[in-house]
């Protein structure tokens, strides 16, 4: 059983016998808290007891989706040009990263990465992943939130697909897509939803509405239709800073400012 914290590793792309295959990572589903019941605050003479029905309510927290655990799922792309689960292992889960590799393996060549943002379909897939990160904040819970330092479109062939034919228009345009990289301005954090106001109070009914500032919604929507968009970081632009302040009686005050550009 793995820590309930994050897996820093999300995804890997392998290559076995010319076909590739992403790992990714997926939290376990986390059981809702339980109702808690809450007595009535009016009563009435002649109300008996039966007649007054308890109120239930199911009580905010902040469970990280994590919480249960996580586990590795193999994925490939059909020839229909969508992901889907490999069974060609027989198990389609697996416990960590090194279970799936002893395995799946051997492969003919092995790259891990720190965060999967999604893909688009282009004339092939393009998956984007995250090929640098580094640590800007340190969440009150325990959760972590990173700054990206550089990422890549990864391409994933489809299986009996012939090359399009491309003007020249368009080979200059799809090099131009696949040399553009998110850094600097873009960070996630798969331990707390930051595309809320408050993203360390859980939201509910009437609360104030997300910012809509999740630059990987559409990417992520391919692994939707698999129950596998968990597996992705959601990219935000703008900014993440903390500051640790000792005050003078000896207790610490944590700030963190956030800056969310909308789309």
């Amino acid at each position: 059983m793995q820590a309930v914290k994050t897996p820093r590793k999300r995804c890997a792309l392998c290559v076995k016998n010319g076909h590739q295959i992403l790992f990714l990572s997926i939290p376990k589903p986390v059981d809702p808290p339980a109702p808690i019941e809450l007595e009535p605050l009016m009563f009435f003479e002649d109300a008996s007891p039966s007649e007054t029905p308890c109120m239930k309510k199911i009580v905010a927290n902040g469970t990280n989706k994590w919480d249960g655990g996580w586990v590795v799922v193999p994925l490939v792309v059909n020839g229909n040009g969508e992901m889907e689960r490999c069974r060609g292992f027989g198990k389609g889960e697996f416990s960590s990263f090194r279970e799936a590799y002893d395995v799946c393996g051997p492969f003919e060549s092995l790259a891990e990465y720190p965060a999967m943002f999604g893909c688009i379909l282009l004339d092939t897939i393009y998956l984007l992943v995250a090929t640098r990160v580094e640590l800007i904040a340190l969440l009150p819970f325990g959760g972590i939130i990173h700054r990206v330092l550089g990422t890549e479109w990864i391409p994933l062939f489809i299986p009996g697909s012939v090359p399009l034919r491309l003007s020249t228009t368009d080979r200059s345009r799809l090099k131009e897509f696949q040399q553009y990289s998110y850094e600097r301005g873009y960070f996630y954090s798969d331990d707390c939803d930051l595309i809320y106001p408050f993203p360390f109070s859980p939201n509910s009914a009437g609360e104030a509405p997300a910012f809509h500032c999740d630059w990987s919604e559409q990417l992520r929507q391919p692994f939707c239709l698999h129950g596998l968009s968990a597996g992705c970081s959601v990219l935000i632009r703008g900014f993440a800073e903390e500051k640790v302040v000792q005050l003078k009686n000896g207790s610490v005050l944590h700030m963190l400012l956030l800056g969310r550009q909308t789309i």
